[in-house]
């Protein structure tokens, strides 16, 4: 929250942040977990359309950096799911396309 008219000495304004349960602070922003979630899992399987035979290495390599736990077993959890089941929701994916081809879906 930014109460105009109020500035600090140090910085050209004065923000007023509180932060709540399920949120986490990363710079001035807060984040709730289930955004971090979907980054995170975003970002595995992003890099592994690059290195398909090295799912593994890049799901540790994304969950090693996770200090809470309940998140990194989430983020484990979707993105194997997501990753064994690719093939299959790729296919209920193209059944709905209309006018496109699945090619050009990123």
């Amino acid at each position: 929250m930014y109460h105009e008219g109020r500035e600090a000495k140090s910085s050209p304004k004065f923000f007023v942040l509180k932060i709540l349960d399920g949120l986490t602070f990363r710079g001035l922003v807060l984040v709730s977990k289930r955004r971090t979630l979907r980054e995170l899992v975003t970002k595995v399987l992003f890099q592994t359309d690059f290195r398909p035979d090295d799912f593994q290495e890049i799901l540790g390599d994304v969950t090693e950096k996770i200090k809470e736990n309940d998140l990194k077993s989430e983020v484990e959890r979707y993105a194997k799911n997501i990753w064994e089941n690719k093939e299959k929701i790729d296919s209920i994916i193209s059944n709905h396309l209309l006018n496109w081809d699945f090619d050009r879906v990123s």
